[in-house]
């Protein structure tokens, strides 16, 4: 094959991979990782599945090259905005981000997804891990030159502070690449949490300045995520409050003494009548939504007094049932996570899908007529909202997670807890009374003495 000959098969590959890898930008920022279909993918960009495998290699190496080649744009335009302190940086690298994001969103909202789907699936790779490793050091320069202007106090350690500042800022790129926040709102809320950050360890002209920024963000404010900046004078406040505290080596209840009656503790009657109001006939939270994190997800709870199983079912959509068939109440199942769509009772093979209806009988002549949509498992009220998966254990409960939660359902969001992901548990059961360990586990005073080693 003569040289010319080579250029051109090259040069027809190449167009072939970028074709690959804009369609798959296309239909992974129009409906996420899931649409990400090989056959379909082969179809939109007229190649065929085995050209896309020898050009690019499986659907991990695919979402790999996606967010590398835009990491690269990203991490060029980035060092070269940022310079000076934390916040002439900061400033700078949001500005510079956000317009670059601004050009062509569908190609820099499909990257982000496949680092989201990367980091769930803990794909290691050089390109994910270096996002990180250079935004932290860029970060750390930033305060670096803050401390030498004298701006910070440098009595939070910068790996905290840096950290913090790159969560916040990658929160909210993940809300902006699934569509949650506009490139405005991405810009606002990011700019937000830098200047919280920064303000927690100021000096006091500093810290001024910062909450000053702060107000003038939420005062500019023109959707429910921009306003949500409003909160942030109040959280410096808390921060500065708990930082002075810490350097006094004192606590918020420090300088009075309460007494509590042993009754609380020892008292059977008061026991029951806790369990029955605030367990047996109350809201729980069950988990978080990352404990279902897909279609046929599951678990079970055996804590409330009546065996519990979660589901999501193929819609997505979360359900809590008495963990019992509907013939003699046998355990459907024993296990505590898993992920399967049928369940098949282990006494005498009763089948019921993961939303609850009953599919399958064995030998059902024995039963003559049977009308199945009456005799699917026992649905217990259920909520899922802020990342919370709620369940009151009752059949006729109600469950209303912003009553429940008063003014705290905008905290919580703002913690984005629904992109937590379990990876793994470790059960501690006692013979005590619930207060006791919720009391142990409140106070820190025990530190120096029982965990002084550790």
């Amino acid at each position: 094959m003569s040289d010319s000959e080579l250029s051109v098969r090259e040069f027809n590959m190449a167009k072939r991979r970028q074709r690959i890898l804009a369609e798959a930008r296309r239909l992974i920022a129009r409906g996420g990782i899931e649409a990400l279909n090989l056959r379909k993918l082969a179809a939109a960009a007229e190649v065929t599945v085995p050209t896309i495998y020898n050009l690019l290699g499986n659907k991990e190496a695919l979402v790999i090259a996606l967010f590398t080649e835009a990491l690269e744009e990203i991490e060029h335009r980035v060092r070269s905005a940022a310079h000076g302190s934390a916040l002439a940086s900061a400033e700078a690298v949001v500005a510079e981000s956000t317009g670059l994001f601004a050009e062509d969103e569908q190609y820099f909202r499909s990257a982000f997804i496949a680092l989201e789907h990367l980091d769930q699936t803990r794909a290691h790779h050089a390109a994910a891990e270096g996002v990180y490793t250079w935004g932290r050091s860029l970060v750390l320069a930033g305060l670096d030159a803050c401390r030498e202007a004298g701006l910070i106090e440098g009595r939070i350690p910068a790996a905290l502070l840096s950290d913090q500042i790159l969560r916040g800022y990658r929160t909210s790129c993940r809300a902006w690449a699934f569509g949650q926040l506009s490139i405005e709102e991405f810009r606002a809320s990011a700019l937000s949490d830098v200047y919280t950050c920064l303000a927690a360890d100021a000096v006091e002209t500093f810290h001024a300045r910062m909450v000053r920024k702060i107000a003038a963000l939420a005062n500019s404010a023109a959707t429910p995520a921009q306003r949500r900046a409003r909160d942030e004078g109040v959280k410096v406040d808390l921060l500065k409050e708990m930082l002075t505290m810490i350097d006094a080596g004192t606590a918020p209840d420090t300088g009075r003494i309460v007494k509590n009656p042993t009754s609380s503790y020892v008292c059977k009657e008061r026991a029951q009548r806790e369990w029955e109001t605030m367990f047996e006939n109350h809201p729980q939270v069950m988990g978080l939504s990352g404990d279902l994190p897909e279609p046929g997800s599951f678990m079970t709870n055996n804590d409330l007094g009546i065996p519990i199983l979660a589901t999501r079912d193929k819609a997505g959509t979360f359900h809590a049932f008495v963990n019992a068939c509907r013939h003699r109440g046998a355990l459907l199942t024993e296990d505590e996570r898993g992920k399967k769509h049928r369940f098949v009772c282990p006494f005498h093979a009763w089948t019921f899908a993961d939303d609850g209806r009953l599919l399958g009988i064995r030998e059902p002549k024995m039963f003559g007529e049977i009308d199945k949509s009456c005799h699917g498992l026992v649905e217990l009220p259920s909520a899922e909202k802020y990342g919370l998966l709620v369940v009151h254990p009752q059949v006729d409960g109600v469950v209303d997670i912003d009553a429940l939660l008063g003014d705290l359902g905008p905290e919580l969001e703002s913690w984005d807890l629904g992109r937590a992901r379990y990876l793994g548990g470790s059960p501690l059961e006692k013979n005590l009374n619930w207060k006791i360990a919720n009391d142990t586990f409140g106070e820190n005073y025990h530190f120096h003495t029982l965990h002084r080693d550790k």
